[in-house]
């Protein structure tokens, strides 16, 4: 269980990474919303121990918002 549970911190973890490249490529890094947003998702991520539903609603925002932004 406890591995399972590790597992799907590093796969949250490995989300947050890859929107993070995305935001980069598509400009919103200096963005103050996408920033507000990755750090909130990042403490959420990095800390023990970690809330991993309310870590996974958090990667969504951020996921959520840099589509929103990065199509406008």
């Amino acid at each position: 269980r406890c591995r399972t549970l590790i597992g799907q911190r590093d796969e949250l973890r490995a989300r947050l990474d890859a929107y993070s490249a995305k935001a980069a490529r598509v400009g919103l890094l200096e963005s103050p919303d996408v920033v507000d947003a990755f750090e909130r998702a990042h403490s959420a991520l990095y800390v023990a121990p970690t809330d991993l539903c309310g870590a996974n609603d958090l990667v969504g925002q951020y996921q959520r918002l840099i589509a929103a932004l990065g199509d406008s």
